[in-house]
Order: structure tokens, then C-alpha cells, then sequence
């Protein structure tokens, strides 16, 4: 019996840095019903204080390309005086995680028959009889791994420090850089959040044809 372990994660489905990466997270956000922040409104970005310093230094860019995308595009660190101060954290973790992976074995799929006969021979033709096998998933098991969570939080005050807006994004993934698992959160977490309504819901991440994702520069 032959064992190859292929990962199957219930929340993140890879296909493979080298060829379209597809990565499947969750956000959760919640806003002040009574609030609609103007497109034209000065927000103050700045890394949680409580957070890893150089790594919201490091996506403050991305996260303000996020908001400008989106029409906000008065973002910023320098404001003295602004109508709202955004306030973001990466964050990573690991955790154990129960996996289903396939059992692979060689299998009957039939046989076939070879004939032959010595030259210059009065013999009979000799004929054998060959079991023809494939290698198929034959069952499941179930093993225990250290997956890798990234989370991307974020939230937005007023002038007063009254919340308007929290929001929590997270991927699961375990042969991505952290770091572009970061710039894939800056990105889709934004766009996905919605500046109106409570939200609770999966997403999906979907990077360029062979686009690397273990690489660690963005």
C-alpha cells in the first residue's frame, strides 16, 4: 500500500503557486448604521499600537491604495486634524487543524494479453495474461497539521473616538509567504467591506496565472 498525503483544507483551497493561486478567507465587519463616511473626508491611517510595529508600517501604502480604489482618497498619515482615524493590524498565528487526505493504491483495471512465437519455429503461439493496474483514491483518513492564520483588523473612529466601522479578515494558508498573504488581505479585505451594512461572510482571493506566492518581496 502506497501513501501520498495531498492537503485538503475546508477553508483554503490552493492550486499550486506556480500556476493560478486561489485562496478562500472570511470576513466579519460590523458599522454604525447612522454613519456614511464622505468620500471627501480626511482619514488618518496609523498601525495599532498594540500590533507589530514595522509589519502595519510595511502595508499602510497597500491599505490606503485599498481606500483610494474605493473613492476615498483623502487617506493619509500627516493629518493633525482629521474627520476619522483608521487604525490597522496584521496579525499571524498558527493552530491545529484536522485534514481528510486521499489514500492512493494501484488498483485492477483489467487485463490484457501478449502473444508471441519463436522465428523459424514450429511452435505454438505462446500467449500471457497481464493485470493491467491504475493508481486511484481508494479512502480518506484524517491527520492533524499546524495550519498558518493571517488576519487583517481594522477599524475607524471619529474626530471623538466613536466607533463608525470594525472589520476582521482572515486566510488560512500554509505554503504562502506571510507577507503576500498580508498584501492579498490590504487588498480584498477593503474591497469586500462594506461602509453600510454588517457583514459575515467568505471570499476568494485570486491571483494572476503563475503568480508567486512564495516569494518574499511584494
Amino acid at each position: 500500500m502506497r501513501f501520498f498525503i495531498t492537503t485538503v483544507l475546508l477553508s483554503v483551497l490552493l492550486t499550486g503557486c506556480s500556476t493560478s493561486e486561489i485562496m478562500q478567507g472570511h470576513h466579519v465587519s460590523n458599522v454604525d448604521p447612522d454613519v456614511r463616511i464622505a468620500k471627501t473626508a480626511k482619514i488618518k491611517i496609523q498601525g495599532d499600537p498594540k500590533g507589530d510595529e514595522l509589519t502595519n508600517k510595511r502595508y499602510i501604502s497597500n491599505v490606503i491604495a485599498s481606500f483610494n480604489a474605493l473613492g476615498y482618497k483623502n487617506v493619509s498619515t500627516d493629518y493633525k486634524h482629521p474627520n476619522y482615524i483608521l487604525t490597522i493590524n496584521f496579525l499571524s498565528s498558527e493552530k491545529k487543524k484536522d485534514l481528510s487526505v486521499p489514500i492512493f493504491n494501484d488498483v485492477n483495471d483489467g487485463y490484457y494479453t501478449t502473444c508471441s512465437k519463436p522465428k523459424g519455429s514450429n511452435q505454438e503461439v505462446n500467449c500471457v495474461r497481464t493485470e493491467r493496474t491504475v493508481t486511484r483514491v481508494t479512502g480518506y483518513r484524517k491527520v492533524t497539521a499546524m495550519v498558518s492564520v493571517y488576519t487583517f483588523d481594522f477599524n475607524i473612529k471619529d474626530s471623538k473616538g466613536a466607533p463608525v466601522l470594525v472589520s476582521s479578515s482572515t486566510l488560512e494558508n500554509e505554503t504562502c509567504s506571510k507577507w503576500k498573504v498580508f498584501a492579498f488581505l490590504a487588498k480584498e479585505a477593503v474591497a469586500k467591506t462594506s461602509f453600510t451594512n454588517p457583514m459575515d461572510q467568505g471570499f476568494t482571493v485570486k491571483m494572476p496565472e503563475n503568480y508567486q506566492c512564495k516569494a518574499d518581496d511584494n
